[in-house]
């Protein structure tokens, strides 16, 4: 879909919900569900924030993948029609800053917001208080105070989507057990000796290496 401003939202949005997208900010909320929300977004919020300390994913996505999540951010800014975009950045991160920077730097409508480090900064309703001076009711969801979150990494999957027609597959860090970040489908070869390899499970016939 190259020309996306020219499609219909709901286009986009099936789209978006075919590739599998989810909040990879760790919620994992569906993405095409949240993009359609039945209130006015005031305030697109994209979250550079790592969610705990030693974490880097975000970092490394936003310093090697800028252009791209900025292409996410376009899509996103077409769907939602937001009044405002700021993008959040930890201040302890001064190259995704300066990438993010050179991303946006001939779109005056997106503004950059520089965030102290200090956990739990990256959390969607300390984020929203922090940049926004809103408080989500304890009860309510983001779009109650006219905002909606999406994390660099949903940004960059949602234009691998639209544009590319490529499948989500971007690991967030907390699903995986080492300190690595990948994007790249895994494959392997099945050698011969397979069947001595492995066990069925009797109660739901999963295969276990």
């Amino acid at each position: 879909m190259s020309d996306y401003l020219s499609a219909d939202k709901v286009s986009i949005l099936e789209r978006i919900c075919q590739a599998g997208i989810s909040g990879l900010g760790g919620a994992g909320f569906p993405t095409h569900i949240k993009t359609n929300p039945q209130k006015s977004v005031e305030c697109l919020i994209i979250n550079g924030i790592e969610c705990e300390p030693y974490i880097s994913s975000d970092d490394r996505i936003m310093r090697e993948h800028a252009w791209q999540i900025k292409q996410g951010i376009d899509i996103l800014r077409h769907v939602i029609q937001p009044k405002q975009v700021i993008i959040a950045v930890e201040d302890n991160k001064p190259e995704a800053m300066d990438a993010i920077k050179t991303a946006c730097i001939e779109d005056a409508g997106i503004t950059i917001a520089s965030v102290p480090t200090k956990y739990p900064a990256g959390g969607e309703r300390q984020l929203i208080q922090v940049l926004t001076g809103e408080e989500v009711p304890q009860e309510g969801l983001p779009i109650d105070v006219g905002c909606l979150m999406y994390n660099v990494g949903t940004c960059y999957a949602i234009a691998d989507a639209v544009l590319y027609w490529l499948v989500n597959t971007l690991n967030s860090a907390h699903k995986v057990s080492k300190l690595t970040i990948s994007n790249k489908l895994v494959f392997c070869v099945i050698p011969p000796t397979f069947p001595f390899l492995c066990k069925t499970t009797p109660e739901t016939g999963d295969v276990i290496l």
